[in-house]
């Protein structure tokens, strides 16, 4: 699996399938992310998922654009779920 295939699957199996076992087996123990959410590891990583499912519902992901170069990947992602619960 190439760079681009296991961020895309991060975002499918993370987000959409809910299966947090595979975001712990693909990020390291020290994951950083570096996005407003800010897990600094990667069950850190698996609770902001937990959290966003509990927020919203039968979330879907588009994948905008995706860009790969010496190791490091950059996404554009639309999400499209329902919000049923607190959000901040």
């Amino acid at each position: 699996m190439n760079d681009k295939e296991l961020v895309i699957r991060f975002f499918m199996e993370g987000y959409q399938n809910k299966n947090y076992g595979f975001v712990l087996q693909c990020l390291s123990e020290n994951y950083i992310d570096h996005s407003p959410a800010g897990a600094r590891s990667n069950q850190e990583a698996v609770n902001i998922l937990i959290a966003v499912s509990k927020m919203f519902s039968d979330m879907q992901i588009t994948i905008a654009d995706i860009f790969s170069e010496n190791g490091m990947v950059a996404t554009r992602v639309r999400y499209k779920a329902i919000h049923t619960g607190e959000c901040m």
